[in-house]
C-alpha cells in the first residue's frame, strides 16, 4: 500500500517538471532577473512554493544566484535569480547594529506624528521609572518576623530566623 506521491518520493526532479507552475517560473526568469519576491508577485503565487521550485531550480543548476539586494526597509538580504549555470554571487555580511539603528533613526525622524509618539512615549517611560526608584528608595526593605503560634521554638533557629 503506498501514501502520498509515490513519483515524487522516487525522483523530485522527475515531479517538479511536470508541475505547470514549475515551468512558469522559470519562464519569469527567462524574461529577466527577479527576487522570489518579485516572481511571487508576477505569477501569484505563495511565496513558500516560489521558494520551493527555484531552491529544486538552484540545486539543479538550471538558475543562479545573480546578486543580492537589501530591502528599502528592513530584513535580510534577498536573493536575485536568473537563468542558467551561472557563478553564484557571494553573500554579503549582514547590516552592523549601528547602520540599522541610524536607518532606523532616520525613518522615525522622516515621519512627524511617528517622531512625536516617539518622544512622548520616552518621556513617559523615564517618568514612570523615575517614579518607581523614588517609591523604592522611601520603603524600607526589612523583613518582617514571622509570628509563630505559641509553640515552644529551638533558640538557635530563633535567632536564625528572627523569629520572636
Amino acid at each position: 500500500m503506498s501514501y502520498g506521491r509515490g513519483t515524487r518520493t522516487k525522483n523530485p526532479g522527475q515531479w517538479f517538471a511536470r508541475q505547470p507552475n514549475y515551468k512558469n517560473v522559470l519562464l519569469v526568469l527567462h524574461e529577466k532577473p527577479a527576487t522570489a519576491y518579485d516572481v511571487a508577485e508576477t505569477l501569484g503565487m505563495a511565496l513558500t512554493t516560489i521558494y520551493k521550485y527555484l531552491t529544486h531550480a538552484h540545486e539543479t543548476h538550471a538558475i543562479h544566484i545573480k546578486a543580492w539586494i537589501h530591502p528599502a526597509e528592513r530584513g535580510p538580504w534577498r536573493a536575485v535569480y536568473a537563468i542558467g549555470d551561472g557563478v553564484d554571487a557571494e553573500k554579503p555580511e549582514p547590516l552592523p547594529q549601528a547602520k540599522r539603528v541610524q536607518a532606523y533613526i532616520a525613518r522615525v525622524k522622516a515621519d512627524p506624528t511617528k517622531h512625536a509618539h516617539l518622544v512622548r512615549q520616552r518621556r513617559e517611560y523615564r517618568e514612570k521609572r523615575k517614579a518607581t526608584a523614588n517609591m523604592l528608595e522611601g520603603r524600607k526593605f526589612k523583613a518582617k518576623p514571622v509570628r509563630l503560634p505559641d509553640t515552644p521554638i529551638d533558640p538557635l533557629l530563633k535567632a536564625l530566623g528572627g523569629y520572636r
